[in-house]
């Protein structure tokens, strides 16, 4: 059990990391940068607002989709090797 849990968790960090690390840089771009904060692309809405909502909003849903799909794989394969376990 203590083997799913490391890669279940493995698993979760690096999902998480992908999240995080390119908002984090955002962030960071933004304080650089001041003149980003008030940049409207294509007369849009201002590019912390188009980054932050549907972009990152979709990002972090795709992400959700493959985290799940891969914590699927992991558990299906654990229940495999360990069949004893996987039942009680």
């Amino acid at each position: 059990v203590l083997e799913l849990m490391r890669r279940q968790r493995r698993t979760a960090v690096r999902y998480l990391v992908a999240i995080v690390v390119p908002l984090v840089a955002f962030a960071l771009v933004l304080d650089q940068v001041p003149a980003l904060s008030s940049w409207r692309p294509f007369g849009l809405l201002p590019l912390p607002w188009l980054v932050l909502g549907p972009v990152g909003l979709f990002a972090i849903v795709a992400l959700a989709y493959f985290h799940e799909r891969d914590a699927q794989r992991i558990e299906d394969e654990w229940a495999a090797s360990h069949p004893d376990e996987a039942r009680r």
